[in-house]
């Protein structure tokens, strides 16, 4: 009974489960399913979101946007380089970096940090020795463009970077060029240079009372465009070609720059230029106290205090194209005096002549040459030169101005030149070459310089060149002869 018992209630339990089975099957079946949608709709709100965040990443109101920049590290950039490098780069050693930073930092570092953060999405605010080593290599001739994509900046920071250094370069105490025209010790300082270097050459003191050498220079550039009124009449030099902004400027005997001025339009002469400016009429007007002068070429008024060549001719066997001329005349004016009688005055005459401006006008022109290789060593140093300026028409005689300023620096500092010159090319950025500017034997550039300009007008007397003539006279110098070489290469010309 018992066991029958026990069968028969098997036997109803496989009933339930046989019966149970295809429902508990059909509610898997559901389960499964419902979680297999509830997935593929989160994958799909994935997807989605992404590919917005990507889109929004891209693209914005104002077009495409940039993809997140790199941090720029001065630490390791500095790692990178060797000093030939680094020298390359920036001009300078890595000593005179740091020097010249200590003394800029708190001009030209960021002062609202803060808001440089928001405006920077990587590395925060842009550091100052990446600010000054932008300007130096753009100095050196480097591209904005270029310097962007180096130090990881947008194009604009880059030209904030440049200005904000230029500008506390020319502000800085430290580097104001003024000539010392109301100190007299200042002065008696330049007149010693000079006369030490004279007395280095010649051997004796006969050249005394120098302070300066003045000339004028003129930078190509581009047009001013409609900033300027008639550009074409005030700035385009048609003996040049292109458009110039005229500096006159005055060194010492070390070739350091102790005066400049670029406020007048490139088609004056610079005789006009000299006396138009503020320096220029005190000197005029008898502000350099006797014995001191300034030795200029024949572009120059001769007076007791600017010495410029005898005769309002710039006879220098060094540098003039005419001196076959003037030898031809020589020899002419010879001629006539042995063989006629006609005109044996005006013969002697010119002999004589002839013979002063040997003897005094080759020393003349070699205490000149300091203006001119200052010229040379500047447009050497800043490849900016190498091109025509570009920038606005208002931040050009600031950025000759900071030039400048910097020359005088590395003068102080002896700061070498090292470019690599490969046919007539020269590596003025690393991989970056650019045709060399034509320099003179002596480091004048020669296209910069305006050897064409018409004399200026002499006075009857001069009282200060005839006692520099009678000086030299009495120490007995000559013009030295000319080395075998020299002689070799003009005879080949």
């Amino acid at each position: 009974m018992c066991c029958c018992v026990v069968s028969c209630a098997g036997l109803l339990l496989s009933c339930l489960v046989c019966l149970m089975r295809p429902r508990m099957e059909s509610d898997s079946d559901c389960s499964d399913s419902d979680s297999e949608d509830e997935l593929a709709a989160v994958l799909d709100r994935r997807r989605r979101a992404a590919a917005s965040a990507k889109r929004r990443l891209k693209s914005g109101p104002q077009g495409k946007k940039r993809r997140p920049r790199s941090f720029f590290s001065w630490s390791d950039h500095l790692h990178r380089l060797s000093e030939r490098g680094f020298k390359l780069r920036y001009r300078v050693d890595r000593e005179t970096f740091v020097h010249l930073h200590e003394r800029l930092k708190d001009a030209i570092e960021t002062k609202n940090i803060a808001q440089a953060k928001r405006g920077r999405r990587v590395g925060g605010r842009v550091a100052s020795e990446v600010r000054l080593a932008v300007t130096l290599r753009y100095l050196a001739g480097a591209m904005v463009d270029d310097l962007a994509l180096i130090y990881h900046i947008c194009k604009s920071e880059t030209y904030k970077s440049i200005w904000a250094t230029i500008d506390a370069i020319n502000s800085h105490p430290d580097f104001k060029i003024e000539f010392p025209l109301d100190d007299a010790d200042a002065l008696r300082d330049l007149e010693g240079e000079f006369a030490k270097a004279h007395q280095r050459r010649y051997g004796s003191f006969s050249w005394r009372g120098q302070v300066g050498a003045i000339d004028g220079v003129d930078f190509a550039m581009k047009t001013p465009g409609k900033s300027v009124q008639n550009p074409n009449r005030w700035f385009f030099v048609q003996r040049k070609g292109h458009y110039c902004l005229l500096c006159i400027a005055i060194c010492d005997s070390h070739r350091r720059f102790t005066h400049f001025d670029v406020s007048f339009a490139s088609g004056s002469h610079d005789s006009l230029a000299w006396i138009g400016s503020k320096l220029g009429k005190r000197v005029h007007d008898g502000g350099l106290r006797h014995p001191y002068f300034l030795n200029g070429d024949n572009a120059f008024t001769c007076a007791n205090h600017t010495i410029v060549p005898m005769n309002d001719t710039d006879f220098d066997f060094y540098q003039s194209s005419n001196r076959l001329v003037y030898l031809l005349m020589f020899l002419v004016a010879l001629f006539a005096a042995y063989s006629t009688e006609s005109m044996p005055g005006y013969a002697w005459g010119f002999i004589f002549t002839w013979r002063g401006m040997i003897t005094t006008t080759p020393v003349l022109s070699f205490r000149r040459m300091a203006i001119e290789c200052a010229f040379g060593i500047l447009v050497r140093r800043w490849g900016v030169f190498w091109r025509p300026l570009e920038v606005r028409m208002d931040r050009r005689a600031p950025l000759i101005s900071a030039a400048m300023r910097m020359h005088n620096y590395c003068i102080d500092r002896r700061i070498s030149i090292d470019l690599r010159q490969v046919a007539g090319a020269s590596e003025i950025q690393p991989r970056v070459w650019a045709p060399t500017p034509n320099f003179g034997k002596n480091g004048e550039p020669l296209d910069f310089l305006d050897t064409t300009n018409p004399p200026a007008p002499s006075v009857s007397v001069c009282s200060r060149r005839n006692d520099l003539k009678q000086g030299l006279a009495a120490a007995a110098l000559k013009r030295p002869r000319e080395s075998a070489r020299s002689e070799a290469l003009r005879a080949r010309r």
